[in-house]
């Protein structure tokens, strides 16, 4: 045998404590039984998001303050449609700012997921002990993510309890020295925390923080210029890229229209397929449940403009649910009509 075949021995990390975050695509394994001769063009548009991840990833790396007061090293592992970040924890000062700026991460890369290309992601954010390297990951806390991405149900990406309690345990403790910093961290967690009536606590990837920024104007100018002088690639880095909200609820709207028309009618069926049919009514209600959510952030952000109307109605052949997408004219004057 020849031994330089044989790679060398890996000895697995000791357990330590992670934030980890897993989630995958909603529809992977149906596109590939019903689009067949799309599957090069969603394999680019995966590819593209991967790509676009990557680069989230890379952004607080290359911030010379964050590298030189935190740990901020983001590990991924991709598996098909299954993705894993993780960041270990540590007991410093700024604890809270680095776990919640993990999680806009995620939000980051679920809108971009979602708004950009469609694809709608299911999984779970926790706090727990793993073993990480180059070969393997080993732990709780990969086990209680991949049970929170089966109880999600939809597309959604649901808090466990010990990364909740985390949060509540770091901003108690917050003593970050900057005036009103308690009151900006806790609106920073209130704009990405959001509750669903079945009792999850979910991942609000279309929020926005609601509050003023913690420094007054002048003070804020003032840093800004010194961090530029100082730390030209940090300031940079803070332009990177502005979120949009009313952009990103836009694009949220035409895509989750566009599924709703996909899903919400049978008529390509024929009656003697009523298992199709209820295949398809049960992704119907995931896009459900997206269009409640994607009107309450309409309605909490205040962009009426961009509610989505839809009337329900039922497919007596299968008796499976249909929807039908109104458009803001006849919807406004149903609405008055009523």
């Amino acid at each position: 045998m020849n031994n330089s075949t044989i790679s060398k021995t890996v000895s697995p990390n000791p357990l330590d404590e992670y934030l980890v975050a897993y989630f995958d695509l909603l529809g992977y394994k149906d596109f590939f039984k019903a689009q067949p001769n799309q599957i090069p063009i969603f394999l680019n548009s995966i590819n593209d998001v991967i790509q676009k991840v990557k680069n989230n990833i890379e952004i607080p790396r290359k911030s010379q303050i964050i590298s030189n007061n935190i740990h901020f090293d983001i590990l991924m592992k991709i598996f098909s449609d299954n993705i894993l970040l993780c960041l270990k924890t540590e007991s410093t000062n700024i604890e809270i700012a680095k776990v919640l700026t993990f999680i806009s991460i995620i939000a980051e890369i679920q809108r971009k997921f979602t708004t950009e290309y469609g694809l709608f992601l299911r999984g779970g954010i926790t706090k727990g002990s793993l073993s990480f390297n180059a070969d393997f990951v080993f732990g709780q806390g990969l086990i209680d993510t991949v049970e929170l991405e089966e109880k999600a149900t939809y597309p959604r990406i649901i808090f466990s309890t010990e990364i909740l309690d985390y949060l509540s345990s770091l901003q108690d403790k917050n003593q970050i020295p900057v005036p009103n910093a308690k009151k900006y961290f806790e609106s920073w967690q209130k704009s990405l925390v959001i509750s669903s009536p079945d009792g999850f606590q979910f991942l609000n990837y279309l929020g926005k923080i609601k509050v003023d920024n913690p420094l007054p104007e002048s003070i804020l100018s003032s840093l800004l210029d010194k961090l530029k002088k100082v730390y030209p690639k940090d300031y940079e880095l803070l332009y990177y890229e502005v979120y949009n909200q009313e952009k990103a609820i836009k694009l949220h709207r035409k895509k989750l229209v566009d599924n709703l028309a996909k899903y919400g009618k049978y008529d390509d069926i024929q009656t003697d397929n009523k298992k199709s049919a209820e295949t398809r009514e049960k992704i119907l209600k995931k896009y459900l449940w997206v269009l409640s959510y994607h009107n309450h952030i309409c309605d909490t952000y205040n962009y009426p403009q961009h509610i989505i109307y839809g009337l329900c109605n039922c497919d007596f052949r299968f008796l499976t649910t249909t929807i039908s997408v109104v458009e803001n004219n006849a919807a406004e004057a149903l609405h008055e009509a009523n």
